[in-house]
């Protein structure tokens, strides 16, 4: 056998070590990730999770927790705030306020915030996880359709193209100039704002290359331009743009692509070494029941208004139910000034309640109006507490809507029940216990009042004080206007009354028909010829 030549058998030897050399590249990329990924070179002491928990929607009481998570990490120096976003959107208002939030610290060099995006983030969530310095992201997770929305008659609508137009550029110029190496391409993020934008990618099979144009711009090229092309849309047509992690990293955004759970983010951030610590704010739950304290401030709101209804006369109840009304709204709406809406639909609906009982009794339109703005006052203290203008009817079609609605319908039961059963048992005590036995009438069976005698025998003796009944069927005289509730002069006594909702002037005969827990009812005493 014939020996190869040196040269000969050193080709199989630079073959190999070629092989192994790309074997070990290739391991090597795969631990270090695409290269197109975000990368963080700094080094932090300290790492901050901030959760806000599942679903969370973007409004005023998001803002607030941001602001809080931000000045828990300013604490610190050289510390790291991830922002963990789950939610399907919100208040544009609301999103701005924490991209400027946001957006004071992009050039820190104490302070980084980033995002992280487990599951979704649609519309004013979107935005500010895109405006973050840097964005991890799962790579199935959604994120997109920025689409400005406004409310009408007939729900939720596309905003003016003014306002879009607008919204463009602010998401523009505060998702580029955000820190990172590469600017997030400005198509892309127009496309997620404006629906109207409508992107194709072109693809050159024999070259293997593909960029990506508004779908205008392909539909303007001759066909010689397009010969060896093919395009693919990526956007859905009227449709804002809507895609994943992984479509993020495709169109050239510089994101880091990781899956659940967060635990993972230290060793892919390269911050493995450093204090970590998790911001667990949570939902403030707003569509949740439970049993805290704004419940039991509805619950005794009920009891002390329905205690006024059947008590005559303006007294402390009524002024007490309207006040735990009030402190209600305000806890809420965590002492903001959203509050100001649910306060004054509520008191003008009260305020209707009094027109239809005591001006105008009988009428009922305003008594319907009175309610009704009422039940949707409570139902923007539960379902949107953090609302500063009034939002739209909820559509029940909408996943989250419905869920207010039956959170809202719960507590308002729960309250009703609540109130209504406490209002049974503390009106037959009531007029047992110190103090307020002095401000509610004696439950007899048929009402017992004190009385001073007036012979002239018991004034010699000293003043005596006997007990007298008013039972159904004894007449009298109205004192003042019954509208409906007054004073009625029984004989010598002066007594406390109400009607039946009609509305009596002074002067007006009357008769007893009903003695029942703490009131007198009367009625009109019939003309007789």
């Amino acid at each position: 056998m014939k020996r190869a030549p040196d040269g000969m058998a050193r080709i199989p030897l630079a073959v190999l070590a070629t092989l192994f050399l790309l074997l070990d590249l290739r391991l090597g990329a795969q631990v270090v990730g695409d290269e197109r990924e975000l990368r963080i070179e700094e080094r932090y002491e300290k790492v901050f999770l901030a959760s806000f928990g599942r679903d969370r929607t973007v409004d005023d009481g998001l803002r607030r927790d941001v602001e809080k998570a931000i000045a828990r990490a300013e604490q610190h120096r050289q510390a790291l705030l991830i922002l963990e976003i789950d939610s399907g959107g919100g208040l544009v208002d609301a999103a701005e306020a924490i991209v400027g939030l946001i957006r004071e610290h992009r050039n820190s060099e104490e302070l980084r915030i980033i995002a992280w995006v487990p599951r979704q983030a649609y519309s004013a969530a979107a935005w500010i996880a895109l405006s973050c310095r840097g964005l991890v992201i799962a790579p199935g997770a959604y994120i997109g359709d920025i689409q400005p929305l406004v409310a009408s008659y007939q729900g939720m609508e596309r905003a003016p193209e003014k306002v879009v137009t607008a919204l463009t550029e602010k998401i523009r110029y505060t998702c580029q100039d955000n820190g990172l190496e590469d600017d997030y391409p400005r198509l892309f993020l127009e496309a997620m704002v404006d629906r109207d934008i409508e992107i194709t990618r072109v693809t050159n099979e024999t070259l293997g290359t593909s960029e990506y144009m508004r779908i205008e711009d392909w539909s303007a090229k001759t066909e010689r331009q397009r010969e060896g092309l093919v395009s693919r849309m990526v956007s859905l047509p009227s449709k804002a743009l809507t895609t994943t992690g992984s479509g993020l990293l495709d169109f050239g955004f510089r994101v880091k692509l990781m899956e659940p759970p967060p635990e993972k983010l230290l060793d892919l951030l390269g911050t493995a070494g450093a204090s970590f610590e998790k911001l667990d704010f949570g939902p403030r739950k707003p569509l949740g029941i439970s049993l805290d304290f704004s419940l039991l401030l509805l619950i005794g709101g009920i009891v002390l208004v329905v205690l006024e209804i059947k008590t005559p006369g303006l007294g402390v109840f009524g002024i007490g139910g309207v006040a735990l009304f009030v402190l209600f709204f305000l806890i809420r709406s965590e002492w903001s000034d959203a509050s100001l809406w649910p306060i004054g639909l509520f008191l003008f609906g009260a305020f209707l309640l009094v027109v239809e009982v005591v001006i105008m009794p009988g009428f009922i339109l305003p008594g319907i109006v009175g309610v009704l703005l009422i039940l949707y006052s409570t139902w923007l203290g539960v379902a949107h507490p953090g609302e500063t203008s009034l939002p739209p009817f909820p559509d029940l079609s909408q996943a989250e809507d419905s869920q207010a609605a039956l959170a809202w319908a719960g507590l308002m039961i729960g309250g009703l029940v609540g109130g209504f059963s406490l209002t049974f048992t503390f009106g037959r005590l009531a007029h047992r216990l110190p103090i307020l036995n002095k401000l509610v009438l004696l439950p007899p069976r048929g009402l017992t009042l004190a009385a001073t005698a007036a012979t002239t025998s018991s004034r010699q003796a000293g003043s005596t004080t006997g007990w007298t009944r008013v039972e159904p069927g004894e007449q009298g005289v109205a004192v003042t206007a019954l509208r409906p509730s007054g004073v009625v002069r029984i004989g010598d006594r002066k007594v406390d009354v109400v009607t039946r909702g009609a509305f009596l002037e002074a002067g007006t005969p009357v008769r007893v028909v009903e003695v029942s827990g703490n009131r007198v009812v009367v009625r009109a005493e019939e003309s007789r010829s």
